[in-house]
C-alpha cells in the first residue's frame, strides 16, 4: 500500500460547484493510493478502498463483518453512530443471522411479486410526475419525488395508509439524515418504531377479534 502524499479526513469534501460529483479527494487517492488510511470525526482511523476490484475481494472476504455495532467499526460522525448502532437490519448483519433474517422478507421481493406491483408502481409514478409538472419552479426533484417514490411503495407493501406517507417518510429521513443531529435521528426512530409497533398491535388485536 503506497503512502499518500497528505493526511486525509472522512468524508470527503464535494466540490460546491459540482455536489453531485464524487469529492475531488478520491478521484487522487483512487489513482495515487487506492488503499488508503483516513482519518475518522472521532480520531480512529479507518482503511478506504477506491476501487471496484479490491472492494468486491473485501466483501467476499473471510473475517469481514457488516456489522456496525462490532467495536472498532468506524463511522463517519456521531450521528452516523448513533444511526447504525441503534439499527438491526439485516443489511448489517453477518452470517448465519443475515440469512435467517433475509428469508423473513425476502418473499414480497422475489420476481413475480415485484412484476405484480409493477402497474401500481408506474401509475403511481405518472401521477406524481403529473402533480411535479404543475408545480413553480424550480422544483426540488429530490424532496418532490425520489424521496417519495421509494416511502410510498413501502407504505403499500406495509399496507399502511396512504394518508400518513407524508409523517413516515420524514420520519425515515430526518432518523437516516446525517443532518440531524444525534438526538434528532433518535426521536425520529423512537416515534417511526413507535408507529409502527401501534400498527402491529391493532392488527394482532383485529386478528383476535376475527378469531
Amino acid at each position: 500500500m503506497a503512502a499518500p502524499d497528505r493526511d486525509y479526513s472522512w468524508p470527503f469534501e464535494r466540490d460546491p460547484q459540482c455536489p453531485l460529483d464524487p469529492p475531488p479527494a478520491l478521484k487522487e487517492l483512487r489513482e495515487k493510493c487506492p488503499v488508503a488510511h483516513v482519518s475518522m470525526y472521532d480520531g480512529s482511523t479507518a482503511t478506504l478502498l477506491t476501487r471496484h476490484a479490491d472492494i468486491r475481494a473485501v466483501l467476499v472476504a473471510e473475517g469481514v463483518s457488516a456489522d456496525t455495532t462490532r467495536p472498532g467499526f468506524p463511522h463517519a460522525s456521531e450521528t452516523a453512530r448513533s444511526i447504525r448502532t441503534g439499527q438491526r437490519v439485516f443489511a448489517r448483519m453477518d452470517a448465519p443471522t443475515h440469512a435467517e433474517h433475509r428469508r423473513m422478507v425476502s418473499r414480497d421481493f422475489l420476481v413475480p411479486r415485484v412484476r405484480a406491483m409493477r402497474p401500481r408502481i408506474e401509475d403511481m409514478v405518472e401521477q406524481m410526475l403529473d402533480h411535479l409538472a404543475g408545480r413553480p419552479r424550480p422544483v426540488d426533484l429530490v424532496a418532490e419525488f425520489a424521496n417519495q417514490v421509494p416511502s410510498r411503495v413501502i407504505i403499500e407493501i406495509l399496507d399502511l395508509p396512504l394518508a400518513d406517507s407524508g409523517y413516515f417518510q420524514n420520519r425515515l429521513e430526518v432518523w437516516h439524515s446525517l443532518s440531524s443531529t444525534p438526538q434528532e435521528s433518535a426521536q425520529a426512530k423512537a416515534d417511526l418504531t413507535g408507529y409502527l409497533a401501534s400498527v402491529i398491535e391493532e392488527r394482532r388485536a383485529a386478528r383476535v377479534r376475527i378469531c
